[in-house]
């Protein structure tokens, strides 16, 4: 995405980097996870609480801007 999602101002989504913490959604599922590495358009996250997902279930991403969570981007479980 090009800009986070429920802010007032228009804020633009910076790149993710290792060892960002990241909340991830797959259906109803909610994990916070420190992202491991990162490979062109595919991330790696160490998930704090394991969910269960398929291989290509819809995910989505959240980063903490200004004390809470708001959504930057999503994707799909690959691998």
């Amino acid at each position: 995405m090009e800009r986070v999602v429920g802010t007032k101002e228009m804020t633009t989504v910076t790149a993710i980097k290792i060892g960002e913490n990241l909340m991830i959604n797959v259906g109803i599922a909610r994990s916070i996870g420190i992202v491991k590495s990162i490979h062109k358009n595919e991330i790696e996250i160490d998930l704090k609480i394991p969910v269960c997902a398929d291989k290509n279930d819809k995910v989505v991403l959240s980063r903490q801007i200004l004390g809470r969570w708001r959504l930057i981007g999503y994707g799909e479980i690959v691998g």
